[in-house]
Formats: structure tokens, C-alpha cells, sequence
């Protein structure tokens, strides 16, 4: 068995941040598409899973709360929303993903099956499970249910040929060559009902059409009143129509008060598209068609894509979406929330669903700097938003919050009930709760872990999984600090993560990944702890590589089993067997003064006949008391055995064991945790060293540091010592207030250098608990700029049959690093990319990067023309590769 981890709550912080829009920029369709090429539906599965199924309002849970909606015209009844409506990513249900288990021999693979339509049934939605099967649906328009402890295939059904992405132009290479159901479905628990959308085309006219289905969950026939189409104008301007050409529906599907919502946003970026969010009831009837880019200044752009992440909504019946960028002209001046504007581009939006179904904007918040964000092609809706559980998150001002981060990297903190608006705060600058700098940008929403005080997990653009904790600043705002992060770094296109957990019992919660090697690379499902160690790492508990990764996904969850979806068409279950020898639960001792004890009966019930050999703890911080059992004991199938546990810490902070059971058909094992605590005051810094890494002078980051009082008694502050410019801090807890046993008080380190250099500084907090200090480091040069060479690549003649190839440079000249915050391949005229350079790549000062370009004419043409788009962080804007040939015979 795995050793038992101890972690202390002393943790370690290295934040290194980067340039401001350095966050990640993945290969993903850009942002008014916004990635929507990838369905990752990923947010589906995650709220509270819905008693073990994973249903998916867009998250992937089933909506078992939804009733029918009343028969139009009447008003609808008060709004009851689904169990995951809030996309936590949290599935609270399952002990048999226990980290002893996962850990152990006999977690892995459960069954891979290879799905009909071969390596083009492409899995882009999570897998959604309910009543003992697996919902899977492909870009072939194909929906399977799998038995879902077999994998056996019980029913299956076809909704029409995919739409091909060749029809398409300029063409787009994000998702292909088909696009068929992409965004994660929702079932009605209730009713036995799944929906969905799939991209096909209208017979007899052949061109492109959206259609919305209803399936009978048994059967997988079609409910009467459907398919429906998609179609008309906006409820919030005539003026907009819907055109399915262009978009993509690749959010998860929302199920609330009785009506499904989908959203849809462009296809990279091309043509007269919008963000959209159209609503309809389970008769067939379309009840809102909303634009999220209207008005006189409008063109187009503000797609709702996430990255798959769902439509979120909170117990208020309010619905909440996040956009990508906008072309509108209009003029971005000072706008309160309560008067959203017509284009919605980079904003989270709050909707109202009005008496008649309809959906009205009735909040958003958008960034003080949008037009960079815009110009740099850098998504604010690269990421979904969260709304955090009312229980565990927020303060008597501010009880309902949400969050959300995009490419840039930032963690914005919202108060449900005020978002902000545009330029609301002091001198023109954002009106939220609290901007917190994460390690890397996000294509992906983050998951939630409502135990050990509330903890929330961010997958970065190539960067380790990030781990913040929930705390209240000095200034009595809600906000996050840095705690840890994982061993590994994660690739672009890595999915959302997600939780799992028995409850909220300390000890039982996994984070979950689907990590990936790139854009349309290979991926790799990874489980890590929920709560870093005392060196501030999350260790990762299982690992099993798959192949082809499909991007942005997240895996479906129900039932003690995750289920992975491939982008060549297989579909592989993992869990342990279905039946373990013993049950025991886990077991929290609570917290335990230093030289106590606390001592816990743990009750081992059989589930088949078997011998009890061995019962077993390797951590001194824990004992059991066998002496009572004449071991080997043998026991019937229902018989039950008791042992007392011992748990007496010798320090504060926070232990975690594992009680080992070993029997005559199989070993089984189950968690321990307790923390320590000192008698008096004693004050930890959750940061012993902060890293700011190079930067670009002028410009500012900060990071939250939590102070928390581990001790017993009462802690008073005696007062700070402030590191030296150009590093700053903001909000620390002054001389004579006090800090109750237990409590954490957030504050801000910062660094603003203005000259080009290397800095390093000190900060000391000092209390009647101790004092503790934190380093810091960080460095500041000259703003990093990209240049190519050349920007026209010329082939000349090439003939029919033959190839040539060659290359041009992206390098960087400037101070600090870059990143590709977009980059679009050619995919026609017979041109083609040999080498790749993915949205989300670095370039370091004095580095470069040769791209090789295949021109390969299939038929004669002179003057054959295409580009590849590329836009980086150094503030340039959009720089198009000029590729020129000649197809002769």
C-alpha cells in the first residue's frame, strides 16, 4: 500500500508569474470561436453529482430537479435549478473513488471500447451517466449507450450526416473534419429525457442547420416535437439573425426551471457571427433567442464558447456566461452593471428570464482594458464561470460570489448580485471583488472542493495544476491565495478539472485532469490530492496515458467509475471492482491539541466471507488497537468487527493516513485525518517565498498571502516590516487586531518595477504567536516583441503531384518572454503546416521559432494564396504570413 501523506499547513507559494496577457493562449479557435472547437463539455460533470450520476446540465450531471415546464402561454412555474447548475465540477457522491482506492492495485482501466463509426467518432462532450449507462455522443451525430459496467453497447442512434468543416471559408482548422454533437448534453433525470444539439444539414436545401433533440433515454427514439430548428432573430434585436454556418455549439447544455438553454460562438473567428443563448421547452417550442453582440456599433464577435465549460445558473434562476472578443466599434466608456450594452464582448453576463421566457441582460462586468484584450485576440470566455457554494464561500456583505479566468490568467472574484460593470472602480479601474494573478492563463473552468475550508483547482496553459485557497482580505473582501500546485506540468488543451469526494469529509477528495500534450496530442487522465503538502505540493495519486486526447475534456463520473472519451472514438472506463472485500469509512479525528489525544472506533463490515489478516497504519501519528482480535478472524458476509484509532499529533498542521485491511480475497483501505494544533497563538504565512518571475517594467502583479492563526488561543499582531521598493504590499493586519484560533486574514504582496533589473525583498508579520516571514524575488526588462521573417513565403511554380517546403521564423527581440496568443494554419489552396506552433507557446528573449509550410497543388492554379494568422502578448495585433504558389502542370 502507498505510504500515508502527511501535510502540514504551513505551505509553499512560488507564484511565477508572467507578462499580463503571457496566460496562456492555447491553439483554440479564436476567441469569438473560441475554442469552441472543443467541447469539452466540461464543466459538465460537476457539480453535486446528482446521487452518483452524472447527468449534465453542461456539466455533465443529470438535472433531476428540473419539473416540466408549464404548457405555453401560461408563465413558468418558480425556477428550481439542476444539482450542477453551478459548475463546481464537484461530485460529492463517490466513496469508491477514495484516494487509498485510486491509489491502490486494483484501481484502472475497466473496459475501452471501440465505438462503431471508427476513428472519426470523435468524443468532444463529457460522457454522462445515469440509471446504470453511459451517454456518449460523437462528431458523427452518433449517441451510444453504454452499459456501464460492461461497456457493452445497448442502444444506439444516428441524427443526420455531420457538417463538414471544409465548407467553411476560410477554412478552420480547429476541429475537423467533422462537426456533429459537440457540447455536452443534459439529461432530465425525471423524465428519462436527454437533449441535445447536432450540426447536420436541411434536406432538401442542403445547407448547414442546427438541430435541437430530445431522446428517450431507454430507447434513444425521439420524443415527439422533435428535432426542432434553430433559427430566427434576436429577441434583443431584430436586426441579428441566427446563422448556423458560422457558430458552434460547444458550451454544456443548462436545464432550468423546465427549459434546456444552449450556447453557441463562432467558428475562428469567421464571418457575421455572435455569442447566443436560445432556450426551448421539452414541447419543441423555442422561448428565447438572446445575442450577446447587438446594437447600431455592433459587427460581430462575443461568442460563448468556455471551452466546453456549461451555462451556469444559481439558486436565483439567474443564468451566467462569460464571452470571447468582440469587433464592435462601439465606444467602451464608463457603463454600472444594471445597463449592460449591446456588445457583450470579453464580459461575464448575468440574464434575467423574463415573464415570457425570454432572456434580458440584467448585469455583465467587462475589463477596464478590453481593447488590448480584443487586439491580442486574449479571451476573457476562455474559462466558464463558477458560482461558489453559498455555504462555504462569501461574508455577510458579500454572500453569493462567483468566479471566473481566462487566457490572461487572472482570477476575477464577483459578487453574483454585482458584477461590476465596465470601469466602475477608482480611476476607471474594474469594480470586483478581487483580481488574483494565477501561474499561467486558463482554457478551462476551475473546480471547487467545498471541505478543508474551500479550496479551488485551476489547469493553466503548460503550467502545474494550481491550487488557491479561500480566505477574507484585509479589507473584509472575499478573495484567494496561492497554496500549492502539482509536480507536472500540463500541456495546452488540458480539461477542466474535476472533484470527487465522499461529501464534505476531509480526506476522501480527489482532483481530476485529463492533461494533454498539446493541441491534438495524446492525453493522460491524472488524479492528485486535494490539499498540498507542507512544501506546497498536490502529489499525484494515479496516472494512466491514453492517446489521442480530445481538447479541453473533462471525464464523465458516476458511480465510483470515470469514463474517458478519445478523439479517435473509443470510449475507456476506469474505477475499482465493483465489490470490495470490506467497507470502512473514512474516518476525521478533527482537530487535537499538540501532547493530546483523540481516539475513534473504525467498524469493518464484510461484504463476502473472507479472513481478516491484517489490520495495519504506518504513520506515528496514528495507532490502532488490535489486541482485542485473535487475527486471523474469520467473518461472515454482513458481520461486522470494531477497532479503536488513535490520533495524537505532534505539531500543528494537518495528517492524513491510510488504514490498511488485508484479507484472504483482497486488500482494502480506508483514510485518516486529523490536525494538530498548538495550545497558544501560533502565526503561518502561507507563503514562504513569493516568485514574480520577469516581468515587463511599468507593469504590476500581486499575490494574496493568507495569514492563519493555528493555535488555540487568541493571536494579536505587533505589527509588519515592509519589504523595500519596487515590491509593495496592501491590506496588512494592523498592530493590536487580532486573529481567533482558526481564523486567516488575506493580504497583498506586490511588485512594480519601474527600471529594468534583478530585485529581491523581504516581508516579517509579527504577533504574540511568533513571527514569520516571507522572501521574494523578481525581475523586469524591456517588453518582449515579436518579429517574423519573412512575411510573405513565396513557392513559386510547383507542379500537380509534387510538394515543396519551406519556412519562415517567429523570434523574439524584445526584453521579456512572449506568448502565441493565436495561431491559425493554412488548411487549403494546397498549403499546409509541417511544423506546429500552438496557441499558448512560449517564446523566450533572443529565442525563435522555424516553421515549416507544405505547398502541394492539386490542381493547376496561378496565383494560389493563403495565410497563417498569428498573434502574440507583445501588443502588436494580428500579423498575417503572406503564402504565395504557382500549380503547374
Amino acid at each position: 500500500m502507498p505510504s500515508p501523506a502527511r501535510v502540514s499547513v504551513q505551505f509553499l507559494l512560488i507564484s511565477a508569474l508572467g507578462l499580463s496577457y503571457a496566460a496562456g493562449c492555447g491553439s483554440e479557435p479564436s476567441k469569438g470561436q473560441q475554442d469552441e472547437d472543443t467541447a469539452d463539455t466540461d464543466d459538465l460533470g460537476g457539480d453535486v453529482d446528482d446521487g452518483d450520476e452524472d447527468l449534465g446540465d453542461g456539466d455533465g450531471t443529470v438535472a433531476g430537479d428540473d419539473p416540466p415546464p408549464p404548457p405555453p402561454p401560461p408563465p413558468p412555474a418558480p425556477i428550481t435549478n439542476a444539482g450542477n447548475a453551478a459548475r463546481t465540477g464537484w461530485y460529492a457522491n463517490q466513496p469508491g473513488l477514495n484516494p487509498a482506492i485510486v491509489a491502490g492495485t486494483t484501481f484502472g482501466r475497466r473496459f475501452t471500447v471501440d465505438l462503431p463509426g471508427g476513428p472519426l467518432d470523435q468524443v468532444y462532450a463529457q460522457p454522462l451517466v445515469f440509471d446504470g449507462r453511459v451517454f456518449v455522443v460523437t462528431e458523427l451525430n452518433n449517441v451510444y449507450a453504454l452499459d456501464a459496467e460492461t461497456g457493452a453497447i445497448l442502444e444506439s442512434a444516428n441524427l443526420g450526416d455531420p457538417w463538414d468543416t471544409a465548407d467553411l471559408a476560410p477554412a478552420c482548422p480547429d476541429l475537423v473534419p467533422n462537426i456533429g454533437i459537440t457540447g455536452t448534453p443534459v439529461i432530465d433525470a425525471v423524465n428519462a429525457v436527454a437533449y441535445l444539439l447536432s450540426k447536420t444539414y436541411d434536406e432538401p436545401s442542403g445547407e448547414p442547420v442546427y438541430l435541437a433533440h430530445a431522446l428517450d433515454t431507454t430507447t434513444l427514439l425521439e420524443k415527439p416535437g422533435f428535432p426542432i430548428e434553430i433559427q430566427g432573430v434576436a429577441d434583443n434585436d431584430p436586426n441579428v439573425s441566427f446563422a448556423p454556418l458560422l457558430h458552434l455549439q460547444r458550451p454544456g447544455l443548462l436545464l432550468l426551471d423546465g427549459v434546456v438553454y444552449a450556447a453557441f460562438g463562432g467558428q475562428c473567428d469567421v464571418g457575421f457571427y455572435s455569442g447566443w443563448v436560445v432556450g426551448f421547452t421539452p414541447e419543441g417550442v423555442v422561448t428565447a433567442m438572446f445575442a450577446a453582440e447587438t446594437g447600431p456599433d455592433s459587427l460581430r464577435g462575443s461568442g460563448i464558447w468556455q471551452s466546453g465549460s456549461g451555462l451556469m445558473a444559481d439558486d436565483d434562476g439567474r443564468i451566467f456566461f462569460v464571452t470571447g472578443n468582440s469587433f464592435s466599434t462601439a465606444a467602451r466608456l464608463p457603463t454600472p452593471g444594471a445597463t449592460p450594452p449591446g456588445s457583450l464582448g470579453q464580459a461575464m453576463v448575468r440574464l434575467r428570464v423574463e415573464p415570457n421566457r425570454t432572456l434580458a441582460a440584467d448585469d455583465f462586468f467587462i475589463p477596464y482594458n478590453v481593447r488590448a484584450l480584443d487586439d491580442n485576440d486574449v479571451d476573457f470566455g476562455s474559462g466558464g464561470p463558477v458560482a461558489l457554494p453559498d455555504d462555504v464561500f462569501g461574508t455577510d456583505a458579500h454572500p453569493r460570489l462567483a468566479i471566473a479566468v481566462g487566457k490572461v490568467g487572472i482570477l476575477y472574484v464577483f459578487d453574483r448580485d454585482d458584477l461590476g460593470g465596465h470601469k466602475q472602480g477608482a480611476n476607471g479601474d474594474d469594480a470586483v471583488l478581487g483580481r488574483v494573478n494565477l501561474i499561467g492563463g486558463a482554457w478551462s473552468r476551475p473546480a471547487i472542493w467545498p471541505g478543508d475550508g474551500g479550496l479551488a483547482y485551476f489547469v493553466l496553459n503548460n503550467a502545474r495544476i494550481q491550487v488557491m485557497q479561500y480566505a477574507v482580505d484585509g479589507a473584509g473582501n472575499p478573495s484567494f491565495a496561492n497554496i500549492g500546485q502539482g509536480e507536472t506540468e500540463l500541456g495546452y488543451t488540458s480539461g477542466s478539472p474535476i472533484v470527487t469526494s465522499d461529501g464534505t469529509t476531509s480526506g476522501t477528495a480527489l482532483v481530476w485532469t485529463v492533461a494533454t500534450t498539446g493541441a491534438f496530442g495524446n492525453g493522460e487522465l491524472r488524479a492528485y490530492d486535494a490539499v498540498p503538502d507542507e512544501a506546497g505540493v498536490v502529489h499525484q495519486r494515479y496516472a494512466d496515458s491514453f492517446g489521442a486526447a480530445t481538447k479541453f475534456f473533462s471525464p464523465g463520473v458516476g458511480d465510483g467509475r470515470l469514463y474517458v472519451g478519445t478523439r479517435d472514438g473509443r470510449v475507456i472506463a476506469y474505477g475499482a471492482p465493483a465489490t470490495s472485500p470490506v467497507t470502512v469509512a473514512a474516518t476525521d479525528f478533527g482537530t487535537v491539541v499538540v501532547g493530546n489525544t483523540v481516539t475513534r472506533t473504525v467498524t469493518i463490515s464484510a461484504n463476502q466471507a473472507l479472513l481478516l489478516e491484517s489490520i495495519t497504519i504506518i504513520d506515528p501519528a496514528f495507532t490502532v488497537d488490535v489486541s482485542a482480535l485473535a487475527l486471523p478472524v474469520t467473518m461472515a458476509a454482513g458481520e461486522e468487527i470494531s477497532v479503536d484509532v488513535t490520533f495524537e499529533p505532534d505539531d500543528s498542521g494537518l495528517f492524513l493516513a491510510t488504514l490498511d485491511i488485508g484479507t484472504s480475497v483482497g486488500d482494502a483501505s480506508a483514510s485518516l485525518r486529523g490536525s494538530g494544533q498548538t495550545a497558544g497563538p501560533k502565526l503561518v504565512l502561507s507563503s514562504p517565498f513569493v516568485s514574480f518571475g520577469g516581468v515587463t517594467t511599468n507593469d504590476t502583479f500581486t499575490v494574496n498571502v493568507i495569514a492563519k492563526n493555528v493555535g488555540a488561543q487568541v493571536l494579536i499582531f505587533s505589527g509588519s516590516t515592509d519589504p523595500a521598493s519596487p515590491f509593495f504590499t496592501q491590506n496588512v493586519p494592523a498592530a493590536a487586531s487580532t486573529l481567533a484560533s482558526g481564523a486567516s486574514v488575506t493580504f497583498t504582496i506586490g511588485f512594480h518595477p519601474t527600471t529594468a533589473g534583478a530585485y529581491d525583498g523581504t516581508f516579517t508579520l509579527a504577533s504574540n504567536g511568533g513571527s514569520d516571514s516571507i522572501g521574494m524575488s523578481g525581475t523586469a526588462a524591456a517588453p518582449g516583441h515579436m518579429v517574423i521573417t519573412p512575411m510573405t513565403v513565396d513557392f513559386g511554380d510547383v507542379a500537380v503531384g509534387d510538394e515543396e517546403t519551406q519556412s519562415f521564423t517567429v523570434a523574439n527581440d524584445g526584453g521579456t518572454y512572449i506568448v502565441i496568443a493565436k495561431s491559425k494554419p493554412p488548411i487549403t489552396a494546397g498549403f499546409s503546416a509541417v511544423s506546429s506552433l500552438d496557441e499558448g507557446t512560449r517564446i523566450n528573449p533572443g529565442a525563435s521559432r522555424t516553421i515549416n509550410v507544405k505547398f502541394a497543388p492539386v490542381t493547376v492554379s496561378a496565383g494560389a494564396e493563403a495565410f497563417w494568422t498569428i498573434t502574440a502578448t507583445d501588443g502588436q495585433g494580428v500579423q498575417n504570413v503572406r503564402l504565395t504558389g504557382n500549380g503547374v502542370p
